[in-house]
């Protein structure tokens, strides 16, 4: 049997399915906002066919929009020097119950830019340290000193000597994701067909044994907190509408704001 033949979509189609996955990826973090967690491998999916181009051309590559609009970023830069895991994308919700959620517009306007396609899709926005670094370091003479200049860091005295020693030495092994990381992983795991690898970092952040922040009621330790990952996606998913919104909306439905309203918090 002969291979069958094929052709090249026309940019019309193309068009199409800009307009028809926008209204996709809307429905699922709208859904996602009433509780339907499990609408974030759905999210992903629906980003990865705007950005992501591997085997087959993503939505937004195939129109050369990815080289003519700016993207909207609303992820601070994660640092090195910080001692705690960093999740750039989703804040902690604290009260009667402790999550991770994902802040859409009700973020501090210094964390908010406009960038190129390529440095938002591969920057940096959740990192993991996958050993605490007074362990890493404790044996040896500079983590010796780190420790006693920890003790006394809010001398101000101490504090560039300290993070000098920091910025130096790999004192802080960890693991990071970018928004490709985070998106493909999901997609190829959980979205699009279920895997049977799981990605190390996914790994870290599902497991709830391996999670870095514990739910205290009083002396009662609670379940653990997973939603980082989840959270993380759904911020990725309203960037990147309220970027279509903003750059192309000529080709989006007439209605396209009622279909993703302006949304402050969760």
């Amino acid at each position: 049997m002969g291979q069958a033949k094929t052709r090249r979509r026309n940019t019309a189609e193309y068009n199409k399915q800009l307009k028809d996955k926008y209204c996709a990826l809307a429905a699922s973090c709208l859904s996602y906002d009433k509780g339907n967690k499990w609408e974030a491998p759905r999210i992903a999916i629906e980003v990865a066919n705007f950005c992501h181009s591997g085997a087959s051309t993503s939505i937004l590559s195939a129109l050369n929009f990815t080289k003519k609009i700016l993207f909207l970023d609303t992820a601070e830069e994660v640092s090195e020097v910080v001692l705690n895991d960093q999740h750039q994308l989703a804040h902690m919700r604290m009260g009667d119950t402790f999550d991770f959620i994902a802040p859409l517009d009700d973020y501090p306007p210094s964390f908010k830019s406009n960038v190129k396609f390529n440095i938002w899709w591969n920057k940096r926005v959740i990192r993991k340290v996958i050993s605490h670094p007074m362990k890493f370091e404790e044996n040896t003479e500079l983590g010796k000193e780190i420790v006693e200049n920890m003790l006394r860091f809010n001398l101000a005295a101490n504090k560039n000597n300290l993070f000098e020693k920091i910025q130096n030495c790999t004192l802080y092994p960890s693991i990071s994701l970018t928004r490709r990381d985070i998106i493909v992983n999901l997609r190829n795991t959980d979205g699009g067909h279920v895997g049977k690898n799981v990605p190390e970092m996914m790994d870290l952040y599902n497991n709830p044994a391996n999670q870095p922040w514990i739910c205290m009621q009083g002396d009662q330790e609670l379940l653990p907190i997973n939603t980082v990952y989840s959270a993380s996606i759904r911020q990725i998913g309203h960037e990147l509408l309220k970027t279509v919104q903003q750059n192309l909306a000529n080709l989006l439905p007439a209605n396209y704001q009622d279909v993703y309203p302006k949304l402050s918090k969760l």
